[in-house]
C-alpha cells in the first residue's frame, strides 16, 4: 500500500459524540466524494471515523492505517483497527430499494 492510499482524515470519538478535532465550533465544507468508515478497537468501542477518497483502498481489519487530521498535517495517527464498519448504506438505486427499510422500532434509541 502507498503512503497516499494510508493517509485518511481523522476524528475522533469521545462518549456519545463525535469531536471533530478542531478547536473552534464551525462549519467546514470538504467537497467531493467520500467513503466514511468507523473503525474499531478490541474491546468494542468506536476509536476513530475516516474519511477516505472512492478510490482509496478502505482500512482492512488488524492492518495499521496512518489517518491525518484533514487541516492540521502534523495531526497523525496510527490505529490498528479490530472491527471496520462502513458508514456508507445504500438504499436506493436506479430507482430500485437496494435493503429493506428498517421499522421505526428498529432505529429508535
Amino acid at each position: 500500500m502507498n503512503e497516499s492510499s494510508e493517509l485518511c482524515s481523522l476524528q475522533f470519538i469521545t462518549t456519545h459524540t463525535l469531536f471533530n478535532g478542531f478547536q473552534d465550533v464551525e462549519k467546514v465544507t470538504m467537497p467531493g466524494k467520500k467513503n466514511v468508515f468507523r473503525l474499531y478497537a478490541n474491546d468494542g468501542h468506536a476509536i476513530i471515523d475516516l474519511m477516505m477518497l472512492p478510490d482509496e483502498k478502505p482500512p482492512e481489519e488488524n492492518k495499521r492505517v496512518l489517518c491525518r487530521h484533514p487541516f492540521q498535517e502534523s495531526k497523525r495517527a496510527w490505529v490498528i483497527p479490530s472491527k471496520v464498519e462502513s458508514m456508507y448504506t445504500c438504499w436506493w438505486e436506479n430507482g430500485q430499494v437496494r435493503e429493506e427499510t428498517p421499522t421505526l422500532s428498529e432505529v429508535t434509541f
